[in-house]
């Protein structure tokens, strides 16, 4: 897809927050009593699909309105389920990694992850996704012991340099015309899966647009 240069890096609108509570019950019986003070409607990510489906099952036991989204969900069933909360009509969507970046929902209130995502790039995707289009958003972080070993392997996934990453936006801000991800890897001297996981963390930033 092509790359355009759109707006700044920092994202005010957004509150983070780290709860660290003994296991997984803990976690999820604090989610239960507080999830309704969480503004508007959002996203519970775990990492897991049996996470997945374990919190929908006692959330909706607890009364609330959740829906599961993960790599299990039947095409028609995603559909329904982005539908549901772009019209606020569940209070959240607990899904894994396979909600994608095609999803934007500019009001989304919260995001809470309950375990630490697979990677910092990860992580940063998906918060982003809120407080686009709100003044103030919610994003909270339960982690947990067993999350340990796999940000110790995040630690050697790191971030291209900020020479990098600048020049990268100033070719694409001075190209007259929006640049492929093959036409710009020559230019910016990284690899193409380096390149894409740095221009996703972009994307979600708002500096760069995927069309």
């Amino acid at each position: 897809g092509a790359l355009v240069l759109r707006g700044p890096l920092d994202r005010e609108s957004l509150s983070l927050g780290v709860l660290r509570l003994p296991d997984a019950a803990h976690r999820l019986a604090w989610l239960a009593d507080h999830l309704d003070e969480l503004p508007g409607s959002g996203i519970i990510y775990t990492l897991t699909v049996a996470t997945a489906d374990e919190v929908v099952a006692y959330l909706r036991q607890r009364g609330h309105e959740v829906t599961s989204y993960t790599g299990r969900t039947e095409n028609a069933d995603r559909l329904e389920a982005e539908q549901a909360l772009l019209a606020n009509r569940v209070k959240a969507l607990v899904a894994t990694s396979a909600l994608g970046m095609g999803f934007d929902k500019p009001d989304l209130g919260f995001v809470v992850h309950l375990g630490a995502p697979s990677s910092p790039i990860a992580y940063y995707q998906q918060v982003g996704r809120a407080g686009r289009g709100v003044e103030h958003a919610e994003v909270l972080l339960l982690p947990g012991k067993e999350d340990e070993a796999i940000w110790k392997y995040f630690s050697s996934l790191a971030f291209p340099p900020e020479e990098q990453v600048r020049r990268t936006l100033d070719i694409l801000a001075n190209s007259s015309r929006p640049m492929s991800t093959q036409a710009l890897e020559p230019l910016v001297d990284l690899r193409r899966t380096r390149l894409e996981a740095m221009l996703k963390v972009l994307d979600v930033d708002g500096a760069v647009r995927k069309e």
